[in-house]
């Protein structure tokens, strides 16, 4: 045999033998050679691919190897043998023969010699589709993708890049920072190929390298996944020139972290009236937030925030709100100039909603009593009337009531079983102590009876009737108008009391 290639596409191939005797030989052996009787059946692969070249040429891929291989060798026909083994190996769909061919290229002349043999073997394994184990196989992939041309490059990258990181996700980012060029090239033009589920799957195995995997796949901050198995630190993935500010992002942050470190990171970031709308749109639609009592409770810390939050013209939920108020005290948010943030909050959603539930009613009205607040008479407007009637129901929850209770004032054992009274008490002291302007008194209740209930309990108060008699010189004043009713029941209930009897 020769791998001198005489055949043809078209015709047979040119398998040459010798006869023995004096017969001059037809190939350029140095002498004649003799026959010699075969004993045993040769079982070697390669011959079987051999011969199945020379019968069926047109199904064998063996000739195009020897066309790329024969003039890339040295060693004449004592090639032949080692080319056809590798050829049989690559023709294996196991593991096992592509090692054995790895083995062929490295250790084995004529073919450890030659770069063509370790590209073709390369481009094999990657062909294979089989899942490559760590170590020897996959490392001669890495070392020899140099040996590649730009075209095999480019067809093969996807495979490369599917085939590292099935064996190992962290070689496969390493790689793609410190492989040989071409690799770090086709690693980083396939990994958006990589399946999302097998790479976020993956990063419990690598969190700490984290990092240099979001800057080559920065939409994994949309992913709640990422930072759940991370809890990265968004001010320090922003750092990278990651962009993390999109709502999705942000989303995928809310849902995702739960270190106390990360989510103030988060806060720091985005800004706590950013990352308490987003809450709010998830605590709305029912979407499940594993740590959002965690969440709250920090972005509540920044009692600024919080405020800007409440004061928005946007509506908050009452969702939003009642967990606002279970993790703030009632005085907590500043109101140092301006509307009471809490007034505006609550008058946004009673015009969405008609009502504010008991819960919110107790909050608001306890701030009211408090020294904070600088809307006074607005959050009693908004609060007492209803709150007063949940507790002729007796309806009002006992976490609120013991909100409450702890600023009412004191009664007898007789009437503590009273509770409207008790607000009715809290109310009228309030309005005398900050010399509610009377436009304000009049409107605080819609109801007349109670109406004339408050101002039975303005009048038992040191300053009471004064304060009264201010009211209804007021309503004298201002003469007919929308106050008209309230001119004739204020002036109607001072003249009683006044009485002397």
């Amino acid at each position: 045999m020769t791998t001198r290639d005489r055949s043809q596409d078209v015709l047979l191939f040119d398998l040459q033998l010798t006869t023995g005797g004096n017969n001059s030989p037809q190939l350029r052996f140095a002498s004649t050679l003799e026959g010699f009787e075969a004993t045993d059946v040769v079982d070697d692969s390669w011959l079987a691919d051999l011969a199945q070249d020379a019968e069926h040429p047109t199904r064998s891929s063996l000739r195009q190897m020897l066309r790329l291989l024969g003039a890339d060798l040295l060693g004449g026909r004592e090639a032949m043998r080692p080319i056809c083994m590798l050829h049989a190996a690559l023709e294996i769909p196991s593991l096992s023969a592509l090692s054995a061919a790895v083995t062929m290229v490295l250790n084995d002349l004529p073919l450890s010699t030659s770069g063509i043999a370790k590209a073709i073997v390369t481009c094999a394994v990657l062909d294979s589709k089989l899942t490559v184990e760590p170590g020897g196989t996959l490392d001669f992939v890495l070392q020899h993708f140099e040996l590649l041309s730009d075209g095999e490059v480019i067809e093969h990258a996807g495979n490369l890049a599917r085939v590292l990181w099935h064996a190992d996700p962290r070689m496969f980012i390493v790689s793609s920072y410190e492989g040989s060029a071409k690799v770090r090239s086709a690693l980083r033009q396939s990994i958006s190929f990589l399946d999302r589920d097998d790479v976020l799957a993956a990063l419990p195995m690598f969190a700490d390298l984290a990092e240099p995997l979001l800057q080559l796949l920065p939409e994994l901050v949309m992913d709640q996944r990422f930072w759940e198995h991370t809890q990265s630190r968004p001010t320090r993935v922003a750092s990278l020139g990651i962009e993390i500010s999109s709502p999705e992002a942000l989303r995928a942050m809310i849902e995702g972290l739960r270190d106390e470190g990360s989510i103030d990171s988060a806060l720091q970031f985005a800004g706590t009236p950013t990352v308490l709308a987003c809450i709010d749109e998830l605590v709305c639609i029912k979407h499940p937030i594993a740590q959002l009592n965690r969440w709250i409770r920090r972005a509540c810390i920044d009692l600024d925030g919080v405020a800007s939050l409440l004061s928005q013209r946007t509506r908050q939920s009452r969702e939003l709100l009642l967990l606002l108020a279970s993790a703030l005290p009632p005085e907590a948010v500043p109101n140092e100039y301006g509307g009471d943030p809490w007034v505006i909050a609550l008058s946004n959603l009673i015009a969405a909603e008609g009502a504010l539930p008991v819960e919110l009613c107790a909050y608001g009205f306890r701030r009211a009593l408090s020294w904070r607040s600088r809307s006074v008479e607005a959050l009693l407007r908004l609060t007492f009337e209803p709150l007063h009637e949940a507790a002729t129901r007796q309806a009002i929850p006992a976490d609120s009531w013991k909100l409450l209770e702890e600023v009412l004032p004191w009664v007898s054992s007789y009437d503590a079983w009273d509770s409207g009274l008790r607000l009715r008490q809290a109310t009228a002291k309030r309005c005398v102590e900050q010399s509610m302007r009377p436009e304000c008194f009049v409107e605080l209740v819609a109801s007349e009876h109670l109406f004339i209930d408050v101002m039975d309990s303005v009048w038992q108060l040191w300053g009471g009737p004064r304060y009264l008699r201010g009211v209804k010189d007021w309503l004298i004043d201002v003469g007919n108008g929308p106050h008209s009713r309230q001119r004739k029941i204020v002036k109607q209930f001072v003249k009683e009391r006044s009485t002397f009897w």
